[in-house]
């Protein structure tokens, strides 16, 4: 029921384009792209599909960042864990730990110097950092793709010699884009 109401909703909103080559005619919805919506995760395949390959390598790319980053964000745990602890505690004197204790020092000023400073816990915090900010740039091109890839799939076959296959099509290309089309005309 959903689908058909998308269906619906995008063939009245499509441009008929027509190629000259080939003879094939494409009906190509305007407007918001749900399929992009709700597939875009998947290394922008919705936009390869579509002949964006532009787009389509940035959402691989972003996403593929993204994964890596996760990886390395991840804490350490284990025998990396237990690694990272020892050496911290090898860092910080025993002398400093118990003064700490005995004036009720919680946490440990140098325990915790020894900890924010320590390599394994630097390259956490940063990969971390960097998925945060990734995420947000992904939701960012996410968005932004999902209002423009209809537009840019249209424009990309007007580029390589399509035509629009009635004036219905044309009449509302141009109401929408009367900027652009002007631009060129005078």
């Amino acid at each position: 029921m959903f689908r058909r109401w998308i269906r619906q909703k995008e063939e009245e909103r499509a441009i008929a384009l027509r190629s000259d080559e080939t003879g094939e005619t494409e009906a190509l919805p305007m407007g918001w792209n749900w399929e992009f919506f709700f597939l875009g995760w998947t290394f922008g395949f919705p936009l390869f599909r579509r002949k964006l390959y532009g787009l389509g390598a940035l959402m691989a790319i972003i996403l593929t960042s993204l994964l890596i980053a996760r990886y390395y964000a991840l804490p350490p745990s284990g025998e990396e864990a237990e690694r990272m602890n020892r050496e911290i505690m090898a860092a910080v004197p025993i002398g400093a730990i118990q003064a700490c204790q005995e004036r009720g020092e919680d946490p440990c000023p140098e325990l915790l110097a020894a900890f924010w400073t320590h390599p394994l816990w630097l390259r956490t915090s940063i990969a971390f950092v960097s998925q945060f900010l990734l995420m947000f740039a992904m939701m960012g091109a996410h968005l932004w793709i999902c209002f423009r890839a209809n537009d840019r799939a249209i424009r990309a076959r007007l580029k390589r010699g399509w035509r629009f296959a009635d004036p219905e099509s044309e009449a509302l290309w141009r109401k929408r884009h009367p900027r652009r089309q002007n631009k060129g005309e005078s």
